[in-house]
């Protein structure tokens, strides 16, 4: 008896008149299981999504992007190749390799000349003429070339696809769980104490939508139940301004939004993040738990995947809140370089998968903008006048400049060759290096962030800032981390002079 191998399945030659003994080929799965990577019977809801209790979605299979590569590129490389052989026959022809100069002169010609083409780029262009000269002058980099040019056009592509609609948030998640209300005015000086406290130093969260969402909530349009549990939380582990119950504690929302997380975590939010962001404060200082690493981990991963490390990314698509959403980035950021410095684990985030720009004092989102305008006078935060909000973002501007060299300095001291080499000159021209950048860094700080104590005027600890206070702790404890090694060293060489005694 013979068998037929047909695409997907196997079949005896003699049931092939039998269709009901073939497999039917499911072409749509939902979304939750091609996230999943699970296979999809095809139904709605299917049974993987009635078994998880997940929302079961079809995307529109219009929506799929178009296959093949970018509209114009064809001409374009065809172009290219041709005048790269026109100067490889120059070059051949001629006795001499002609002036570098006039060589790169002759490709920016060409570049000029190529923007007329459809899918054009200044950062396409400028990076792949330094490319191409480099590879005219040493031929075994044209792989680099290669993969170069593959990442741009599949960037561009991508990036022509994503600029048809705006990104959008995936809707928030229906929860069976029911939460005890919270007194409005509870609640109201719970989240006033957050924008006061925490806000100005770490404003990963958009004001002025925060307040409108709350304002006019809805069962489309209203603020994520995680986020407010964490956000009060957070308010509720500074002095109180009112007389409140005990019961409404920071550990009281904060295991409210334990219960409430499961639900988030299936698919990245800008909402989730930024809760996931304020959980680690939350639990940071808990001893003996690993859930605020937990917590750092995952958020970082949503922000990833929803790349707001990549300032052509998918979350950047339109110009709706893209200040806020590099603020929660530049957040991430921070986190992983604090934690990373609390516990000793490695990076997460490599530098140089990051190319977003420096959140800008002079960029506001539009719902902060009609917050300021419209009820910012009637706020008790700081947050109402606009020199105070350029204030805030240098603060924090000055905490990620100084996150990256925390980083820097841990990737030194983490690697392998430097363990035990405290008195090579490498090492010790690394730290020189380093010191010179945290004195560079101290000197560029505003005026209102600066702190040079002396032994006759020192100032008192209630009169110095909370943020002024953590930048310059993270300054010092930098200094002496680069000095670890030679304090350990001398540690250890006087314990020998005293055994010898």
């Amino acid at each position: 008896m013979s068998l037929i191998i047909l695409d997907d399945m196997i079949v005896d030659d003699s049931s092939c008149d039998s269709q009901e003994n073939k497999r039917v080929k499911i072409t749509t799965a939902c979304d939750t299981c091609r996230r999943r990577k699970v296979k999809c019977d095809g139904e709605s809801p299917c049974a993987n999504c009635q078994r998880g209790n997940y929302q079961c979605t079809f995307s529109d299979a219009s929506a799929k992007r178009p296959r093949g590569p970018p509209k114009g590129f064809v001409a374009l490389i065809e172009d290219r190749l041709h005048t790269i052989e026109s100067l490889l026959v120059n070059l051949v022809n001629k006795d001499t390799i002609p002036d570098i100069s006039n060589l790169s002169k002759d490709i920016k010609q060409f570049s000029d000349m190529s923007q007329n083409y459809p899918g054009y780029s200044d950062e396409l262009t400028n990076d792949d003429d330094e490319i191409l000269l480099n590879n005219l002058i040493h031929p075994n980099a044209s792989n680099t070339l290669q993969s170069n040019t593959l990442s741009y056009l599949m960037l561009d592509n991508q990036n022509s696809d994503n600029a048809l609609s705006d990104y959008v948030d995936p809707p928030l998640p229906n929860l069976p769980v029911n939460l005890k209300p919270i007194p409005e005015d509870i609640s109201s000086s719970l989240f006033e104490r957050y924008f006061k406290y925490v806000h100005p130093y770490l404003p990963i969260i958009n004001h002025g939508n925060f307040y409108r969402l709350l304002k006019n909530a809805n069962d489309e349009n209203q603020p994520s139940k995680l986020l407010l549990q964490v956000i009060m939380a957070v308010g509720a582990m500074f002095p109180p301004t009112v007389k409140q119950n005990s019961e409404y504690s920071s550990q009281f929302f904060y295991d409210r939004a334990r219960r409430l997380l499961d639900y988030f975590i299936d698919v990245p939010r800008l909402s989730t993040i930024q809760a996931l962001i304020l959980l680690y404060m939350v639990d940071q200082g808990k001893p003996s738990s690993y859930r605020s690493q937990t917590y750092s981990s995952i958020a970082i991963k949503m922000a990833q995947t929803i790349e707001l490390n990549r300032k052509n990314g998918a979350a950047y698509q339109g110009a709706k809140d893209r200040q806020t959403k590099k603020l929660v980035w530049w957040g991430c950021f921070i986190l992983d370089r604090l934690n990373s410095l609390n516990t000793g684990d490695p990076l997460v985030i490599n530098d140089k998968m990051c190319d977003i720009d420096l959140p800008s004092p002079d960029e506001i989102d539009q719902d902060d903008i009609n917050f300021q305008n419209n009820e910012g006078s009637s706020s008790s935060t700081s947050y109402s006048n606009s020199s105070n909000y350029k204030q805030q973002i240098n603060i924090f501007i000055s905490y990620i400049r100084i996150a990256k060299l925390t980083g820097q300095i841990l990737e030194h001291l983490q690697t392998v060759s430097c363990a035990g080499l405290q008195a090579s000159w490498n090492h010790h021209a690394t730290i020189d290096i380093f010191e010179s950048l945290l004195s560079e860094w101290s000197r560029e700080l505003p005026p209102y962030l600066n702190y040079a104590p002396s032994s006759q005027n020192i100032p008192s600890p209630h009169n110095l800032p909370g943020h002024v206070a953590s930048l310059h702790m993270l300054h010092q404890t930098l200094y002496l981390l680069l000095h670890y090694p030679y304090v350990a060293e001398y540690d250890k060489l006087r314990r020998g002079v005293r055994r010898i005694k």
